[in-house]
C-alpha cells in the first residue's frame, strides 16, 4: 500500500516549481534569499524544507495541506458566529456547523486543487489571506469590551497572515493596500473606535522589508526591481509560448518530476 510520503513526493510538479525550489535551496545554503522577480517571502517559504532537512515537495504540499486544514476550521467557526448559529438549539447547531463544513471542504478543494499539489506561492499565499479573513470576522463577532486579550491576539495573527501573503505572492499587495487605507480611514473617523485594531498595521512590516530590501539592492523605492518587472511585463507580453502559459495544456518544459520513474516523460 502506497504511503502518504510516497503520494506526496509522486505527484507531479508543473509550471515555475522548479525555480522556486532552486531559490529555496539557494537561501537555505548561502543565505541569499534576494531575488528580482519575486517577493523575499516565497523564497524564504521555499526554503524551510531544506533548512530542516526535509524532501522539498513532501514539506511543502503537507504545508499546504495543513494551512487549508486551518483555513477550513477557521471558516466553520466564522461562519456559524458570524450566522448566530451558536444560539441556535444544540441539534440544529450540528446540523448547521455540518452543512458548513461540507460546503468548506467542497469551496476548498475546488479553487485549491490545481495549486495546492505544487510548489508554488499561489496556495500559501491564498491560504494566508483566507487564513487572515476568517479570524478578523471572528473577532467582529465577539464584544469589543469583553475578550479583550483574545481579540488583540487574532487580530495579530490576521495582520500577520494577510502581511504573509503578499510577502509570498505580489497579487495581494494592491488588495491589502487598499483595504488596509480604507479600514483605517474609517478608524480615525470613528470617535468609538476600537484601539486594539491599530495592530492591524502590522500586516505592513513584510511590506515594508520588501521595500526596503529592494531599495537596498536597486536602489529603486519599489515593492521589486522595476527594472525586471518591466523585463518580465515585456516578455509575457510578446512571448505567445509564456504568455498563455497558465492558460494552454502544460508542456514537458513546465514540467518538473520527482524521482519516481513512473513520473518520468
Amino acid at each position: 500500500m502506497q504511503t502518504l510520503a510516497e503520494f506526496l513526493q509522486f505527484l507531479p510538479q508543473c509550471c515555475d516549481a522548479n525555480t522556486y525550489l532552486r531559490l529555496g535551496q539557494a537561501c537555505a545554503e548561502t543565505g541569499q534569499c534576494y531575488d528580482e522577480q519575486r517577493p523575499m517571502g516565497a523564497v524564504y517559504w521555499f526554503s524551510l524544507p531544506f533548512r530542516f532537512g526535509y524532501p522539498a515537495s513532501i514539506w511543502l504540499i503537507s504545508a499546504h495541506l495543513l494551512l487549508a486544514a486551518i483555513s477550513i476550521v477557521l471558516s466553520v467557526n466564522a461562519l456559524r458566529k458570524f450566522f448566530q448559529l451558536h444560539r441556535t438549539e444544540f441539534h440544529k447547531q450540528i446540523l448547521s456547523c455540518l452543512l458548513i463544513l461540507i460546503i468548506s471542504l467542497v469551496s476548498h478543494a475546488v479553487f485549491l486543487y490545481p495549486t495546492i499539489q505544487v510548489s508554488l506561492s499561489d496556495a500559501p499565499a491564498s491560504l494566508l489571506a483566507l487564513i487572515a479573513i476568517w479570524l478578523l470576522l471572528i473577532n467582529t463577532t465577539d464584544n469589543s469590551s469583553t475578550h479583550t486579550a483574545r481579540r488583540l491576539l487574532t487580530y495579530t495573527f490576521a495582520a500577520l497572515c494577510l502581511g504573509l501573503a503578499v510577502w509570498i505572492r505580489l497579487l495581494y499587495l494592491y488588495p491589502t493596500l487598499f483595504v488596509l487605507f480604507v479600514w483605517f480611514c474609517i478608524w480615525l473617523r470613528n470617535k468609538k473606535r476600537d484601539r486594539i485594531e491599530i495592530v492591524l498595521l502590522i500586516a505592513l512590516l513584510p511590506i515594508s522589508a520588501q521595500v526596503f530590501a529592494t531599495w537596498y539592492r536597486s536602489g529603486s523605492i519599489s515593492y521589486l526591481d522595476p527594472q525586471m518587472t518591466e523585463k518580465l511585463l515585456v516578455e509575457h507580453r510578446d512571448n505567445k509560448s509564456i504568455g498563455y502559459d497558465m492558460v494552454l495544456e502544460s508542456r514537458g518544459i513546465w514540467n518538473w518530476y520527482s524521482d519516481s520513474a513512473e513520473n518520468q516523460p
